[in-house]
Formats: structure tokens, sequence, C-alpha cells
């Protein structure tokens, strides 16, 4: 088993030195932006490399913070221009739930 988690950290280990501080940037801004990927599969192999000397410290920190910045403000632009939308239609199903089941009425 051990072996296992060895082998996927090399792997990825290989992926970010390929992919360089763009796959950093690039998995950290997937990683801000509500999609399921955790940042523990960017940032400790990149800290591997840093360790290694393939990469520098201060740019893998700042590559991190520039890709959560702009997965941040995907999340916000969506809420800005679809949250409208998005709470008018969950108003008309609140609407809609209540008309038919009064017991749903503490839910929503």
């Amino acid at each position: 088993m051990i072996d296992l988690v060895f082998a996927v950290f090399a792997a990825l280990k290989d992926l970010i030195h390929q992919l360089g501080y763009a796959g950093i940037v690039l998995g950290m801004t997937i990683e801000s932006s509500a999609i399921p990927f955790p940042s523990e599969v960017v940032i400790p192999p990149a800290g591997a490399l840093v360790h290694e000397g393939k990469m520098s410290m201060p740019l893998v920190i700042l590559c991190g913070g520039v890709g959560s910045v702009i997965g941040g403000a995907d999340q916000l632009l969506r809420g800005v221009f679809s949250g409208p939308s998005f709470l008018r239609a969950l108003r008309k199903i609140r609407a809609r739930h209540r008309r038919q089941d009064p017991a749903v009425r503490g839910i929503f």
C-alpha cells in the first residue's frame, strides 16, 4: 500500500515538474473554483521539487496565491452575473414546495 502512495506522489511530482509554474497556477485555480480538486495534489509535490532545487519557493508560493485568487475571482464573477437568476429560480422552487406540502415550510 505504501508503494502505491509513493508511486502516486512521484507521478504527481513529475506532472508538476513538466507543467512548471503554470501547472501550479492551473491546479490552484481549479481548487479555488469549487471543483472538488484538493490543493494537496498540487502544493506538496511542488514543495518536494523546491526541496530538490528544481523550483523556487517564492515562485511556488506566488503561483499558488495567484491561482487561488483567480479561482476565487471566478466564483465571485459567477455569483455576480448568475446569482440573481439563481436566486429567482430558488424562490420559485420554494414557493412551489410551500404550496404543495405544508410540512416543508420549516425546511425552506
